[in-house]
């Protein structure tokens, strides 16, 4: 076994052993398998020992009066028998990850991301896709949100974000974000910090505005 792949099982241990293997298998992909093995063992573990470094962000909670939305028939639920609503596992959320590369964002299957077809279902949500950022500042964002089936919460299974709203995005390129979510109702900060976010990971945000209103 060879010293990189030492480190990537130690830090699999701490992270998840699937973050680590679904790493691994990406980037093998974008590298061209046999022949990038070195590099993609390399830059595993170069990523899962800055993940293990990183200082979790401020997060929030989900609202209490969204408990048991997941649950077939849950008594107490806003659904009132129109659920469940989804909550996704980790592999399932993956789908839904973005990534910053040439200044822009790409979605998990290596497109730009671009919301033209996307929308919310708040006011004036056409052309906005629904997003949430993690403690890590990893962002998941879906073109598509469905009352009773798809919200802000389906990301993370009901878990708490560092940020969420919406997002308009051109052509890998943000312009917009909002702090349009019932679900988290995200603070100014949080919304502020999804922008420093965005920026630090290399992202173009010289023409993103931030849209203050709920």
């Amino acid at each position: 076994m060879s010293e990189g792949e030492e480190v990537a099982i130690q830090a699999a241990g701490k992270l998840g052993l699937f973050k680590a293997v679904a790493a691994f298998f990406k980037r093998a992909v974008k590298l061209g398998a046999e022949d990038g093995g070195k590099s993609v063992e390399k830059d595993l573990s170069e990523d899962l020992a800055k993940d293990a470094q990183r200082t979790p962000l401020a997060t929030k909670p989900l609202d209490s009066f969204y408990k048991n939305e997941n649950l077939p028939e849950p008594n107490g639920s806003w659904t009132h028998g129109n659920g469940p609503v989804t909550y996704l596992d980790e592999a399932g959320r993956q789908q839904y990850l973005l990534e910053s590369r040439d200044g822009k964002l790409y979605d998990s299957q290596g497109k730009l991301f671009n919301t033209s077809d996307a929308s919310s279902v708040h006011q004036g949500g056409q052309g906005r896709a629904i997003f949430v950022m993690d403690e890590n500042g990893k962002i998941y964002a879906s073109k598509e949100q469905k009352v009773w089936e798809f919200h802000h919460s389906s990301f993370l299974a009901g878990g708490p974000v560092a940020g969420a709203g919406e997002l308009v995005v051109e052509d890998g390129r943000p312009t917009l974000l909002t702090p349009r979510s019932g679900h988290y109702r995200p603070t100014p900060e949080m919304t502020q910090e999804v922008f420093n976010q965005l920026k630090q990971s290399g992202v173009d945000v010289s023409g993103l505005q931030i849209d203050p209103a709920f």
